[in-house]
C-alpha cells in the first residue's frame, strides 16, 4: 500500500492519469496509506513512543492528489493534515536528542523554525480553503486549531522541569516569553472551541480521533 502514491504520482507526470478500475484502486490505496500515516503519528504523539511510519516518498508532494480526476472533496482536509503532521515529524524529530539534556538555546531555535513551518502551512491551506468554499469557516477554525494544538504540542518539549512556583522564578528569559506565549496559544484554542458557533457546528459530525487528537 505504501507504494500506492509513489506509482501514482508517476503516472501523473507521465500524462497517463485515467479513470479506470486500476487507477481507482491505487487512488484508494494512496488515500488510505495517507490516513494510516495520521493516525500512527496521532497514537505515537499521544502514547509517546517513536512513530514507525515516515515521511518519506508514500506521502511526499501529497497535495498533488488534489489534481487526479479521481479526487474528491474531503481529499484537501486530508492531504493538509498529512502535510502537516510531516512538518511535525521534522520538528519532533530535531527534539527529539535534546529531551534528555538541558533546554537550551538550540531548542528555542528550533522551535522558532518550527513556527515558521507552521504559520507557512497554515497561510497556504487557509488560502486554499478560502478559495473553494464560499462559507470556509469551519474549516480556517479547524486548520487554525491544527496548526495552534501542533505548536502548543512541541512548545511544551521545552517548558518541562517546569514543575511549580519555584521553577517558574528561575525560567530563563526565552523559557518564560514560550511558556506565556503557549498560555496565549491555549487561550486561542479555548476561545475557537467554546465560542465560535461554526465550529461546534462543524465539531458535532467529528469522528472520536477528532476529539482525542486535539
Amino acid at each position: 500500500m505504501h507504494k500506492a502514491w509513489p506509482e501514482l504520482l508517476k503516472r501523473m507526470r507521465a500524462n497517463k492519469v485515467s479513470t479506470s478500475t486500476k487507477e481507482r484502486q491505487l487512488v484508494i490505496s494512496a488515500r488510505t496509506w495517507f490516513c494510516l500515516y495520521l493516525f500512527e503519528h496521532q497514537m505515537s504523539y499521544g502514547t509517546g513512543r517513536p512513530a514507525i511510519l515516515k515521511d518519506d516518498e508514500s506521502i511526499w508532494q501529497c497535495r498533488l492528489l488534489l489534481q487526479h480526476p479521481l479526487a474528491i472533496e474531503d481529499d484537501m482536509r486530508l492531504v493538509s493534515t498529512v502535510e502537516l503532521m510531516a512538518i511535525r515529524e521534522r520538528v519532533h524529530n530535531n527534539l527529539s536528542p535534546l529531551f534528555e539534556k538541558p533546554v537550551d538555546d538550540h531548542t528555542f531555535n528550533v522551535l522558532r523554525e518550527a513556527d515558521l513551518e507552521f504559520r507557512n502551512w497554515f497561510a497556504t491551506w487557509d488560502q486554499a480553503f478560502s478559495q473553494k468554499y464560499e462559507d470556509a469557516a469551519f474549516y480556517r477554525q479547524s486548520l487554525q486549531i491544527q496548526h495552534l494544538t501542533a505548536e502548543l504540542f512541541h512548545n511544551a518539549t521545552a517548558l518541562r522541569g517546569i514543575d511549580g512556583p519555584e521553577d517558574v522564578q528561575r525560567m530563563p528569559h526565552a523559557q518564560r516569553e514560550l511558556a506565556i506565549k503557549s498560555i496565549n496559544i491555549g487561550r486561542q484554542i479555548l476561545d475557537i472551541t467554546v465560542n465560535s458557533p461554526a465550529y461546534r457546528e462543524g465539531m458535532k459530525y467529528g469522528l472520536y480521533y477528532s476529539f482525542d487528537s486535539r
